[in-house]
């Protein structure tokens, strides 16, 4: 399986990405390549993690990192 970002994905890490930016560089790009590298990880088992309980329907779920929610 290929997992594709969307751009309102990646207009959302570009953001997170550009707040935690002014107080710590260092903190920003590894918050954005964790997200990333949690996203990418879909290709082996995109079944791993959990319903999302507020789309609440089975194709929908979500890994929680942090502050931040992906949602596929």
């Amino acid at each position: 399986m290929k997992v594709v970002w969307t751009l309102e994905a990646l207009e959302s890490l570009r953001t997170i990405y550009e707040f935690i930016l002014q107080k710590s560089p260092q903190n920003a790009l590894n918050v954005l390549n964790e997200l990333l590298k949690l996203g990418d990880s879909l290709t082996n088992d995109f079944a791993v993690y959990s319903k999302d309980p507020i789309i609440n329907e089975e194709q929908f779920r979500h890994i929680t990192k942090w502050p931040f929610k992906i949602i596929y």
